[in-house]
């Protein structure tokens, strides 16, 4: 006869299995199915007086249910080996009695075996026990007295949490994907890039042409500024490249490990400065007339609000991720997020003693694996080469680099159509444009170039060292669940509170 618990991430794998035999101890056996119910899930928990379908053929329903089990419950009772039938043979001696069957079957499979002793019965011998089952007297047995029976239950509970893990599931991660522009953003781009380079020379190619002798036109002072500001993002991203990439890196990670909460603490008196230089700003242009201190002074409100709006999000996802643990990391997971979710599982073993119960080893295994997925996709992703990477993560970027070539080009062929206006047109007036071109696709390519391999070291950087944070974890998961020297004395606790540590 049969009850079981079953646990784990998948619902068909696993669980306890209780072999007794109906008489005296079918009492003790439903106290002991109620207490695994409460603890490993009702839903887990089979009896076949009353979890069996009918019509479906008994023995190969107990079969399967016994080579699916990860522990096998002997209910021994006083006298359980010498139970005899109407005919006076003794049952452990039919070939066809379940409880032998079912013990046989778990031993011969390598089941975990724990004979029960309940009302004070004592552990079964060898030689009162057929051959098939001789290696169950070798099992180290769990008491259940009459007396201190909740105490009892308790530690039962506790030594097969060890073994057994209550049903659980990951919460999916977050559907909302990262929102990328399609095939129109570069038919919009190559159309916009079009209509500069046909309306830019149209409008400023004639203009200023009788003051071109006295002065150089307006397009010339625009393509000097473009092309100045065109260089700025590659001299700041080449010093954070070659100077403060470490710096930034190592910023990055302290302010990652942190909670928001603790972030927005830390960084409260830098959030004020800024609101009260705002603030000051505002009362510093009332001489401009009311309406542009209004202006001012709404975009410091309307920022003020996002802030804490911003703020509160971030909190209740930080709650929301610790209290609803484990949840799968989304796809392509930030360097923050993979960061937050090792730290999270740290935090989290830092309250966990030996032994680990499945459940919390399960949980933490499922995580490092996530953890590990992950990591393999930002594997790839760093190989990409350079189009791909700059299309796929920066298609903005590429967009506005592309009209920005084209409007060099623009107003370079602005400026050689208005020299040529004004009479001063010459061969080297020609070479304006496609110089100005070639200059800032050189400045344009460059500052991808660098910006990639910032990215490709800042990625193996965070490879490296979330691949060794991942490998501490393990290590640390593998100390904690080998057994205990001594045997739980109750289940393990799991109250976490719902706010994460800071």
């Amino acid at each position: 006869m049969a009850t079981r618990a079953r646990g784990g991430r998948d619902s068909g794998m696993g669980g306890i299995f209780i072999n007794y035999r109906r008489g005296p101890c079918t009492g003790v056996v439903q106290e002991v199915r109620e207490r695994l119910a409460r603890h490993f899930g009702d839903d887990q928990v089979f009896l076949d007086t009353s979890s069996l379908v009918p019509g479906r053929r008994y023995p190969d329903e107990v079969r399967r249910r016994v080579a699916d089990c990860e522990v096998l419950l002997v209910v021994v009772h006083p006298g359980w080996a010498d139970v005899r039938d109407e005919t006076g043979r003794r049952r452990l001696d039919l070939e066809g009695d379940w409880v032998r069957l079912e013990i046989e079957l778990a031993l011969g499979v390598g089941k975990t075996v724990i004979p029960l002793l309940v009302d004070g019965a004592g552990p079964p011998r060898r030689e009162e026990l057929p051959e098939g089952m001789g290696e169950l007297a070798s099992r180290q047995a769990q008491y259940l007295p009459g007396r201190r029976r909740y105490e009892a239950l308790e530690e039962l509970v506790g030594v097969l949490e060890a073994h057994v893990a209550r049903t659980w599931q990951p919460v999916g991660a977050d559907g909302r994907r990262r929102w990328r522009p399609g095939r129109w953003l570069g038919g919009v781009t190559a159309a916009a890039a079009v209509l500069l380079m046909g309306a830019v020379p149209l409008l400023l190619g004639g203009e200023g042409a009788g003051r071109a002798q006295e002065e150089p036109p307006f397009a010339f002072f625009a393509l000097g500024w473009s092309q100045l500001l065109m260089c700025a993002p590659l001299v700041a991203v080449a010093v954070l490249w070659g100077v403060l990439r470490r710096s930034v890196h190592s910023w990055e990670r302290e302010l990652h490990a942190v909670t928001h909460e603790r972030y927005a603490g830390l960084t409260f008196q830098a959030a004020a400065a800024l609101v009260l230089a705002a603030v000051f700003a505002v009362l510093s242009t009332a001489d401009h007339g009311p309406g542009t201190s209004l202006i001012f002074l709404g975009l410091v409100l309307v920022g003020v609000f996002r802030a804490a709006v911003y703020s509160l999000r971030a909190r209740r996802g930080d709650e929301d991720q610790w209290a609803r643990w484990p949840q799968a990391l989304p796809d392509p997971a930030s360097p923050l997020v993979l960061r937050r979710a090792v730290v999270r599982l740290e935090k989290r073993m830092r309250e966990w003693s030996r032994p680990l119960p499945r459940e919390q080893r399960e949980k933490a295994e499922w995580v490092l694996q996530d953890i590990g997925e992950a990591l393999r996709r930002l594997r790839r992703e760093t190989r990409r080469p350079r189009l791909e990477w700059l299309r796929q993560d920066r298609p903005w970027l590429f967009s506005l680099y592309v009209l920005w070539v084209a409007l060099n080009t623009a107003l370079a062929t602005a400026a050689m159509l208005t020299l040529f206006t004004a009479g001063l047109g010459s061969w080297r007036a020609c070479l304006l444009p496609p110089t100005a071109a070639l200059l800032a696709v050189a400045v344009a390519l460059g500052t991808v170039d660098v910006g990639y391999r910032l990215q490709y070291w800042q990625r193996r950087a965070l490879l490296a060292e979330l691949a060794r944070g991942r490998s501490r974890l393990a290590a640390r998961v593998a100390e904690l669940s080998s057994p205990a020297r001594t045997r739980p004395t109750e289940p393990a606790h799991r109250t976490e509170p719902r706010r994460e540590p800071a």
